[in-house]
């Protein structure tokens, strides 16, 4: 294949797509809120909707699946089985006698296939009608993952033979490529897997994401004896499966088709973006695909960095998670969560778990940056008077003025998390004090309920006094906290200061706190008076310039991981 050298063994893969730090898997799960069904949930619809002959072979097939695998059957099972008889014409060693090769219980067996992939295709087709809601779920979620990781790169690797990440193109903040390109010589959406070993980002406002569908789609059939794979819509196409014309999905246990594209493709990136990973992130998969959990054991081997995550609440069933503890990864690189992904909700349990793990495995995430020099849409005005305007150096920044006791300026930031989320993290701010007689503070763990009540980092240009860390309690009462150390220096006015707080949660329970003033260290100490809130600013004397305010989280509050069983 041709394409920019890529990654070591896969020459001409892009490697823009293979060095991402976070990779997404997901399963059937991860559409059920959309009203999907799962595999074997499916196979109980379409167990209602035939009958007749086809419900006897369904019935005995349901039958073989339990005796064989001691599972419940699921329709991918199913229609793997039928794939056989249509290719051997012989079911006899599964149903057990001879009469099921006649010619009879042939077209028993295509007709029942032929109705399956009917009944998936309008079950899947109603996603069209659902593109509102789509976006509301997996929006956000993608939102996350890019920018979290500063990445707007995002490999995602699905079973689901559904269209509904697909359905995320607009073309202006999301862009999908699944590999597929128009032909304009015959019209038609072919198969091309340069399509991913050219990828080029499609730029800064832009999140790529970059679908494999590693057991291909509904929409998706190949020409036989031949190379090319076409996307069509059956429905309007009015396709029919021929001797010449086959559906491009693959089975869980068909690995002999992984050697050929387009599924070769989607199963090498799989493998080589593990290479790299440091975070595996699997929604609502079930394992049942052998051929790739042996490609995830083998890159927990070679990747010494590598972790999982894995939210699936049917995976509180000991019997529905067999198949990841077969895979026995090592229990500090496995987190398993049943109750971050409830199908009755629209995932904000699941992108809150997903800031959490990525914060505690990627270390520093930026979740907040102003650069104070446009509107103010990011914070709330608690009171006073704030607007962008030009400091005495001719730099753009936020105006906080005082306005004369008690009214000065204060702001809340609108963090995209909840108060009571982040257990260690860095604030850091640029501020420029105007005179002899300025204060302006810092503020972090508000009290939701009551702004008064918070801890701040205070810088201050008035002889005598000094930076230092300070605490507000009932009817805006403050002093500096006690214990403190302190070297008592003072911000000279007239100029820029870079502040920079720290804040840490300790296992006592108690918060340490550091400030420091042009990257020195100006004061320090601990307290146990406030754990958790919002953050802000406001000016306690003078008129205050502020610009480059942002937040880093260095830890967040985390779900304890269900991974008991993992071996």
């Amino acid at each position: 294949m041709k394409g920019n050298q890529g990654v070591k063994g896969v020459p001409g893969y892009s490697t823009t797509i293979t060095r991402s730090k976070i990779v997404i898997l997901t399963g059937a799960g991860v559409s059920k809120p959309l009203g999907f069904e799962t595999l074997d949930g499916l196979f109980e619809l379409v167990e209602k909707t035939v009958s007749g002959e086809e419900l006897r072979l369904l019935t005995e097939l349901e039958q073989y699946i339990e005796r064989a695998s001691f599972e419940l059957p699921d329709l991918e099972v199913v229609l793997e089985i039928l794939e056989k008889f249509v290719g051997t014409k012989d079911l006899s060693e599964i149903l057990g006698k001879p009469g099921s090769a006649l010619v009879s219980e042939v077209n028993v067996g295509l007709k029942l296939r032929e109705t399956i992939l009917e009944f998936l295709l309008e079950h899947f087709e109603f996603s069209r009608r659902k593109t509102d809601e789509i976006r509301d779920l997996y929006e956000p979620f993608f939102y996350v993952i890019s920018s979290y990781t500063g990445s707007n790169v995002i490999p995602i690797f699905t079973t689901n033979y559904d269209r509904v990440i697909e359905q995320l193109h607009d073309g202006r903040q999301l862009k999908v490529n699944y590999g597929f390109r128009h032909d304009p010589p015959s019209a038609a959406t072919i198969w091309d897997p340069s399509e991913f070993n050219n990828f080029t980002p499609s730029g800064s406002k832009v999140t790529d994401l970059i679908l494999f569908k590693l057991h291909g789609s509904i929409k998706w059939y190949k020409e036989k004896n031949t190379d090319r794979v076409e996307c069509i819509d059956r429905k309007l196409a009015k396709v029919e499966l021929s001797e010449h014309l086959e559906n491009a999905v693959l089975y869980p246990t068909q690995t002999k088709s992984v050697t050929e594209d387009p599924y070769l493709t989607c199963y090498d990136y799989f493998e080589e973006c593990l290479r790299n990973a440091e975070l595996l992130i699997v929604i609502g998969h079930s394992f049942g695909d052998d051929y790739l959990n042996h490609v995830i054991k083998k890159a927990f081997s070679v990747n010494q960095q590598l972790e999982i995550v894995v939210f699936n609440p049917g995976f509180e069933k000991p019997n529905r998670r067999k198949k990841f503890d077969q895979l026995s990864l090592p229990k500090d690189r496995s987190h398993v969560f049943y109750h971050c992904f409830d199908y009755g909700k629209k995932g904000e349990c699941l992108l809150n778990q997903t800031k959490r793990e990525i914060v505690r495995k990627l270390g520093p995430v930026e979740i907040f940056c102003d650069s104070l020099d446009g509107n103010l849409d990011k914070w709330d005005k608690v009171k006073g008077d704030a607007r962008v305007a030009t400091a005495p150096d001719g730099k753009t920044a936020l105006y906080l003025k005082h306005i004369g006791e008690p009214i000065n300026t204060y702001l809340l930031a609108k963090l995209d998390l909840p108060d009571a989320s982040i257990t260690a993290g860095i604030i850091e701010c640029e501020v420029f004090l105007s005179s002899e007689n300025c204060i302006v503070d810092v503020v972090f763990d508000v009290d939701p309920s009551d702004s008064g009540k918070n801890y701040m980092a205070r810088f201050d240009s008035r002889y005598g006094f000094g930076d230092c860390l300070l605490i507000a309690t009932e009817n805006e009462k403050w002093h500096e906290m006690k214990g403190q150390t302190s070297v008592k220096n003072v911000s000279p006015p007239g100029e820029w200061h870079c502040m920079k707080v720290e804040f840490k949660r300790l296992e006592n329970g108690q918060i340490s706190m550091k400030l420091h003033n042009n990257y020195k260290e100006v004061a320090s100490t601990v307290d146990s008076t406030y754990s958790s809130g919002r953050i802000g600013m406001f000016n306690e004397l003078g008129d205050i310039y502020i610009k480059n305010f942002r937040v880093k989280a260095t830890e967040l509050v985390s779900l304890p991981s269900n991974n008991e069983n993992v071996n």
